[in-house]
């Protein structure tokens, strides 16, 4: 029998207006109440998710949240880092080289903010559904120590 139940946000535990449904509310309160763990996975970081974790009442350092794809497994309540496998400053360097040559944007997710080398409307939309700032900055004046969880 399972013990963990995964759920991923946008198209699952979310309909189309961003929303938690009332039978997903339910069908999670009722997991949780015969002992099991329901753990959110999702592309977004835990600052983006917080209004529904609080929703679902899942906010304790006993519920964890799976972000930025993986990237990032952390404790709902506090953050507190469980498992971590971000990029390096050179992957960053290397995935912008490549995004020049493609013609596309880039922009780096790190645990608080998104930054991109120019201003652009997906790193907008990035930035809008996590609660996120931006921060407009050439991708070699990125400071090394930045944790880049995350580039697209």
């Amino acid at each position: 029998m399972y013990e963990l139940i995964a759920v991923d946000m946008d198209g699952t535990l979310l309909n189309h207006k961003k929303e938690i449904s009332s039978e997903n509310q339910k069908a999670i309160a009722a997991a949780r109440a015969v002992g099991k763990k329901v753990v959110i996975a999702t592309g977004r970081p835990l600052v983006g998710i917080r209004r529904y974790l609080e929703q679902l009442n899942m906010v304790t350092d006993e519920d964890y949240v799976i972000a930025f794809n993986g990237a990032l497994v952390q404790t709902a309540q506090t953050g507190r880092v469980i498992a971590m496998k971000t990029l390096t400053w050179d992957d960053y360097q290397d995935l912008y080289t490549v995004s020049l040559k493609l013609g596309v944007h880039i922009h780096a997710l790190t645990e608080r903010h998104v930054t991109t080398p120019v201003a652009n409307p997906y790193t907008d939309v990035e930035a809008e559904i996590n609660l996120i700032e931006t921060e407009i900055l050439p991708v070699g004046d990125v400071p090394r120590d930045y944790t880049i969880v995350n580039v697209l």
